[in-house]
């Protein structure tokens, strides 16, 4: 397992990045596991990067059969900076608010070093027993899932309960044929060493199952960010490898403190 720690990168001002369309070729579902999933997701959705590069209104191309004056009279966008009907039907109520909750918990980041080439991520919560992880045994949609467990703004004394829910967790994901596990995860945000050490010792037990470990000095909106468009760029790069394979179940000793690659 390879470890290294994140701490805070210096960005390019936000501000100045052009107003242009810029093309989405990256989707993933990101399932963050946590107890307090929802409120990680919104904290992301609030930071810098993710207000500078939701798309807006007007940056959508109309397709077939749909004009301009169809779009200016739609007042809310959509994950791709596709307009939504303002007034669903009564009987599409339901659905149509599930389907704003999650445009709500739509990221998007730069990659590959390029500020028009986005990743548009979807933050799935999964909170408790009741949530179940969407998995899938079709080897293109496993590619696409990223399972996230997330410790962040986490009493020390409640951390041992999370770890125990995640080996749950990882029995599911382990019950998938090996070519459809999907990436997974710990991202850790600002705790203390002692805690370090517990998530750690989860992590020695999961070789060759887990793919990364990341310890983040600090829990802020725009570090969640910084966080995921680095899970990002991870995901692209396995991409790279060719459908998910089963994996060595031992690695190198860590040379240093804080995120792994296993």
């Amino acid at each position: 397992m390879e470890q290294s720690q994140m701490k805070r990168k210096n960005r390019p001002m936000l501000t100045l990045i052009p107003e242009q369309e810029r093309s989405i070729n990256h989707r993933y579902t990101v399932i963050v596991v946590a107890e307090n999933a929802k409120d990680f997701a919104a904290a992301a959705c609030t930071a810098e990067m993710a207000e500078a590069y939701r798309p807006k209104l007007g940056s959508h191309t109309p397709m077939a059969g749909e004009t301009t004056k169809t779009l200016d009279t739609l007042e809310k966008i959509g994950e791709d900076g596709v307009a939504l009907s303002p007034e669903p039907s009564p009987s599409s109520v339901f659905r149509e608010e599930k389907k704003e909750t999650d445009e709500r918990r739509v990221v998007f980041c730069p990659v590959n070093n390029n500020s028009n080439d986005l990743a548009r991520l979807r933050l799935h919560p999964c909170i408790g027993f009741s949530d179940s992880m969407p998995l899938s045994r079709d080897p293109s949609i496993a590619s696409t899932l990223v399972v996230a467990f997330v410790v962040w703004q986490v009493e020390a004394s409640e951390l041992a309960g999370v770890v125990s829910d995640w080996h749950s967790r990882m029995a599911e994901i382990n019950h998938t044929p090996a070519n459809c596990r999907p990436m997974s995860v710990i991202l850790s945000f600002a705790v203390e060493k002692p805690q370090e050490q517990q998530l750690q010792q989860f992590a020695d037990l999961q070789k060759g199952k887990l793919n990364q470990v990341r310890f983040i000095d600090d829990d802020s909106p725009d570090t969640i960010m910084e966080a995921l468009q680095d899970l990002a760029q991870a995901a692209i790069e396995r991409a790279k490898e060719g459908p998910p394979q089963a994996l060595p179940e031992k690695s190198p000793p860590a040379k240093s403190r804080g995120c792994s690659i296993m």
